[in-house]
């Protein structure tokens, strides 16, 4: 799942760098920042979507959550 959305992220440098950004906006506005590109780029949140539904079903199976920070700290160790 990681290599996917990696490479999807790549292959869309725009989305990339919103959702880069966001982690050093304060919460508010990488929510809206993130909310308003992908309103205007509906096909790519459905992929985004789709390439991370197993961590969704997985953290519904678990009845657990994962927090931004863990996810980028999961990033951060596998590109390293």
């Amino acid at each position: 799942m990681l290599n996917a959305a990696s490479g999807y992220l790549d292959s869309h440098p725009d989305a990339n760098n919103v959702l880069t950004a966001a982690v050093s906006q304060s919460p508010a506005d990488a929510r809206s920042s993130v909310r308003g590109y992908f309103i205007g780029h509906p096909g790519e949140l459905l992929d985004l979507k789709n390439i991370a539904q197993p961590l969704s079903d997985l953290r519904g199976q678990c009845n657990t959550s994962v927090s931004p920070d863990q996810l980028a700290a999961l990033f951060d160790a596998l590109s390293g």
